[in-house]
């Protein structure tokens, strides 16, 4: 609730969290492994942020399991679960924090998930997108930063734009690290 309170004071009204993401051997940005860990604890900060007046953001979307722990930071990452791998393990926290009205919106990871859409990682990918859409998500979907080189190398600055908001993202995150402002 502190953060929440805090970023309501300076202004903000959407926080992009929690995080929900899943890391079998730990991680800061993570919760952990154990599903019910993670919606557990999701959900005590989601509560959180409404009690102090910003809307939630759970990310990133579908917190695949990175086998290869790939960083698509820096190179395209993917995963082999199915949507049935999907649903029973990796979006137990997203559906259980959708049953308590926690979730506002959705930022999109860019992992490809090959056995649910083998051609556009989850970002790019109305099929990976409706799989949530079918448990019930309502709110927004905002991408991830489509300047990371998982998304540049493949779809490109321009094309990956367009490409996410035909999937089905409400908002296109295009962060660059050019502060440079052109007319």
């Amino acid at each position: 609730k502190a953060v929440g309170v805090t970023a309501r004071n300076m202004g903000y009204n959407v926080v992009c969290n929690p995080v929900l993401d899943i890391k079998e051997d730990g991680w800061v940005r993570s919760y952990g492994s154990d599903k019910y860990k993670i919606a557990k604890m999701a959900a005590a900060e989601a509560r959180g942020m409404h009690e102090g007046g910003v809307l939630t953001v759970g990310k990133h979307y579908p917190s695949g399991r990175n086998p290869l722990d790939i960083d698509s930071h820096m190179a395209e990452a993917y995963e082999d679960q199915t949507e049935e791998d999907l649903v029973d393990y990796s979006l137990f926290a997203y559906i259980e924090l959708i049953k308590e009205g926690l979730l506002d919106g959705l930022m999109s990871g860019h992992h490809r998930f090959v056995n649910i859409d083998p051609d556009a990682p989850a970002s790019l990918s109305k099929k990976c997108l409706d799989i949530i859409r079918n448990h019930g998500f309502d709110g927004f979907f905002i991408t991830d930063a489509l300047t990371m080189m998982g998304i540049l190398s493949k779809f490109g600055k321009v094309e990956s734009k367009g490409l996410c908001i035909a999937a089905g993202n409400d908002l296109a995150l295009v962060y660059d690290r050019n502060n440079k402002f052109t007319h």
